[in-house]
């Protein structure tokens, strides 16, 4: 059973619809809805990622030991991203595409490698969790994204 597994995958899929929007709004100089876009995309993104940091990964510590190392690995990932997200914010507000562009090619080229390392070793260990605690993990992950998506 792979319900943490296809749930986080299905929102890697969501926030990369996100980001394309944004960028299909600064290739056509629609700065106003790239802002909206990407706006949209920085919350979704962070809304996932503390899902992440604040029920998967302690969830994966107490199942593997507090020592379990991939999670301070993501976590110093995460926060690489958000450097990413401020430069593109304020590449929407100066209207400079070309920067734009760059920038959004390197956080979608660290993005493919950090979602590979998530959805094939971390949320798969999840899955592997014993059922209660699997269950429990999923439920809770669920109903912090399902909530916080009502505040989008």
């Amino acid at each position: 059973m792979s319900l943490i597994n296809d749930y986080l995958q299905k929102g890697h899929h969501r926030c990369d619809r996100l980001l394309e929007q944004a960028e299909e709004a600064v290739s056509e100089h629609h700065w106003a809805r790239a802002a909206v876009w990407l706006d949209t995309y920085t919350r979704m993104f962070r809304c996932h990622i503390k899902a992440e940091e604040n029920v998967l990964f302690p969830a994966l510590e107490r199942a593997h030991g507090g020592m379990f190392a991939l999670g301070r690995v993501m976590r110093t990932e995460h926060r690489g991203f958000e450097a990413r997200l401020a430069a593109l914010s304020g590449f929407v507000m100066m209207r400079d595409q070309a920067a734009f562009r760059v920038e959004v090619e390197m956080l979608k080229t660290e993005l493919a490698n950090h979602s590979l390392k998530e959805e094939q070793i971390l949320y798969p260990l999840a899955d592997q969790m014993a059922q209660p605690e699997q269950h429990a993990t999923f439920t809770a992950i669920r109903d912090y994204l399902d909530g916080v998506s009502l505040m989008l």
